[in-house]
């Protein structure tokens, strides 16, 4: 098998010819969020459609932002998976999301097993949105979960 060396948040690692940025992360246990994308591995299904756009990550070389969810890892790749513009566009992403979605969790059913819930401050964008109906109040520090030591 074919294998590919990259760089992901300043540490090489090698990867089979074909493996997302996304696994690759997950590999060296680097939390990308997702949304969108997940496998039920026992049922055989799989959902990498990469349009919700929360697990983009910024590839050197590359203009726009990668969603890593759906982009093979390519030799010598460099991946910076929370420099500053992928957590901006993460935020805009979430917020474009809450803009249009019910702000009302406890009456849901997927209350508690909402992956959208799981996203920090999430509930407090609900809360805020469900009095002014405004996403723009999200803390100018906010980040994805467990962000890496690299920028």
């Amino acid at each position: 098998m074919d294998m590919i060396k990259l760089t992901i948040d300043n540490r090489e690692v090698e990867v089979p010819k074909g493996t997302t940025i996304l696994k690759a992360a997950q590999g060296m246990g680097i939390d990308i969020p997702t949304l969108c994308h997940f496998e039920l591995n026992n049922l055989g299904v799989h959902n990498k459609p990469g349009g919700c756009r929360i697990c983009v990550v910024e590839v050197a070389g590359r203009r726009n932002l990668a969603p890593a969810c759906v982009t093979e890892c390519m030799p010598d790749m460099v991946v910076k998976t929370n420099s500053m513009r992928v957590i901006n566009a993460r935020r805009t992403v979430l917020e474009l999301i809450l803009s249009d979605h019910p702000a009302d969790c406890l009456q849901c059913a997927k209350n508690g097993n909402c992956e959208l819930q799981t996203l920090p401050c999430v509930s407090a964008s609900a809360r805020t949105r469900s009095s002014d109906q405004s996403t723009s109040n999200l803390p100018t520090n906010w980040r994805f979960p467990r962000p890496s030591s690299a920028t």
